[in-house]
């Protein structure tokens, strides 16, 4: 079940994976585990998805 402060909006550090101690923002969230994200790669917005487990809210 995703976390309840985990919504659109939110500003997430990945922990795992090629994406590892980047800075996104949480784009919508798919289902129970899987969530879109836009990072800054190269000064452009690209959608990835990752498993909600790779992600933590920065508060």
């Amino acid at each position: 079940m995703p976390s309840p402060n985990l919504a659109p909006g939110a500003i997430v550090e990945v922990l795992s994976g090629p994406f590892s101690h980047f800075v996104a923002t949480v784009e919508r969230i798919s289902g129970e585990e899987r969530v879109w994200v836009l990072l800054d790669i190269l000064s452009q917005k690209t959608q990835v998805e990752l498993n909600q487990a790779q992600l933590q809210i920065m508060r």
